[in-house]
């Protein structure tokens, strides 16, 4: 049976990848990494297929897989994160031979890959599958920057679109339209689909990926682990397979549309002759002892009522919920009027004073020293303050503070006048008489203790 796998990703030195090393495990060959300065070796390694195709622009040496690698890994400038490769790994579909499957994968990188400037590294190894059968796949290693026509080696710059989600699933797209065409010219009538099983309409379960059985028995635990998960949804999914069809959607359920139509026939007189006979049939159902499949005409009225209830519930929460949002809208437009009236109030006691409006460096320059106040009778005084804050040149604060100056001058001024000497006198006539008084008492006391 034909399945469909096709994974890509990028071998990247932060993942502490080489380029050289990678092809060597494909290829299944010993190479030298000039920048690493190590040798690979995989000559151990059984390989089905191995080639290189690249661009006719490209120079001899995009033959030598040892030499391309090596050239990738001397001109890619990251040398802490940089990206080195495309690796893409493909299952191939068993119904077809050998040599179907070289002419396949070597299309599909042709027309998909090097006909866009890049250089594929083909490499097609089969393996003992978790099933014991074979399991024919292709690691395609592709370069991430294109051949230049002119100079017949790399650009300075990768293509970045090469990297895009889009590009991707057209290439898987494209793969699963090559295979199926292969297969039906071999005349089998298996055939892969790159979508989801979801996507599908196929209501099972995805298996994993389960791999070949591991030499090193480190990594056996981890092997027998999947082929267990694979195992049970396998096991799901066949007893998917023996339930009953699941059931229609309610749309398509002529009793739901049967009994749809009755709960809006409710209000329509010209039913009630249908309505009396269902409740007769029901209850005729009810006397036999079998259980009714539909409900009866109460149940319906009652499912009515209900429903009409509900309706109205909440059609007043919505009106509730409108007047609100009313009053809400009433109270932001008057507190907007309210600050807009508070705002225009403090207009004339803020302004700009006319000192400073004459010289524009000076515009926050606070007000020059007042002079000092000429001996003038409290009106004049008084005039002159009612004069100022009437014309708003200065704050509230600045106001006040002015008005209470004057207010002392004027009570310094009325010491010197003659009735406020006169009662300065007489306190000063009774505080003297208070002491008289007092140090006679002092006498007397001191008698009476002696």
């Amino acid at each position: 049976m034909a399945i469909y796998s096709f994974s890509a990703r990028i071998l990247k030195r932060s993942q502490g990848k080489s380029a050289v090393g990678a092809a060597a495990y494909r290829a299944g060959d010993k190479y030298y990494s000039e920048r690493e300065e190590k040798q690979w070796d995989y000559s151990q390694k059984a390989v089905v297929h191995s080639e290189m195709i690249a661009p006719p622009s490209a120079g001899e040496w995009s033959k030598s897989r040892e030499e391309v690698w090596n050239r990738v890994q001397a001109q890619e400038r990251q040398w802490g994160n940089g990206q080195l490769a495309r690796d893409l790994i493909i299952a191939l579909p068993r119904e077809l031979a050998p040599e179907e499957r070289e002419h396949l994968v070597r299309e599909f990188a042709r027309r998909n890959f090097v006909d866009k400037g890049m250089i594929a590294d083909i490499n097609i190894h089969e393996e003992k599958a978790s099933d014991g059968k074979t399991n024919p796949h292709a690691h395609i290693m592709l370069t991430m920057k294109p051949i230049d026509e002119k100079t017949g080696d790399f650009t300075s710059a990768k293509n970045r679109t090469w990297n895009s989600k889009k590009n991707l699933n057209q290439w898987r797209e494209n793969w699963a339209t090559a295979a199926n065409d292969a297969l039906e010219k071999t005349g089998s009538d298996a055939r892969i689909d790159h979508r989801t099983l979801a996507a599908q309409g196929i209501d099972k379960e995805a298996g994993i990926h389960v791999g070949s059985e591991p030499k090193n028995p480190h990594h056996a635990e981890g092997y027998q682990e999947r082929l267990q998960r694979n195992h049970d949804i396998r096991a799901r999914n066949a007893a998917n397979d023996n339930k009953q069809p699941p059931k229609k959607e309610k749309w398509d359920d002529p009793a739901y549309l049967q009994q749809r139509k009755l709960d809006e026939g409710l209000s329509n007189p010209h039913l009630k002759k249908k309505h009396i006979k269902r409740e007769q049939a029901f209850r005729k159902k009810i006397a036999s002892g079998k259980k009714p499949k539909t409900p009866s005409t109460e149940q319906v009225y009652a499912r009515e009522l209900k429903r009409i209830k509900h309706k109205e519930e909440y059609q007043q929460k919505q009106e509730q919920w409108q007047q609100k949002k009313a009053k809400w809208a009433e109270d932001r437009l008057a507190k907007n009027a309210d600050f807009e009236r508070r705002k225009e109030l403090r207009r004339g006691f803020n302004k700009i004073p006319a000192h400073a409006t004459a010289d524009p460096k000076r515009a926050n320059a606070p007000p020059p020293p007042k002079p000092a106040p000429k001996k003038s009778n409290a009106k004049s005084n008084m005039f002159a303050l009612h004069a100022a804050a009437s014309s708003g040149k200065y704050a509230a604060n600045k106001i006040f503070n002015a008005i209470r100056k004057p207010a002392k001058a004027l009570f310094q001024q009325k010491k010197h006048t003659g009735k406020y000497k006169k009662r300065q006198e007489q306190n000063a006539l009774s505080i003297s008489w208070k002491g008289q008084y007092q140090k006679e008492d002092d006498k007397i006391l001191g008698m009476e203790r002696s």
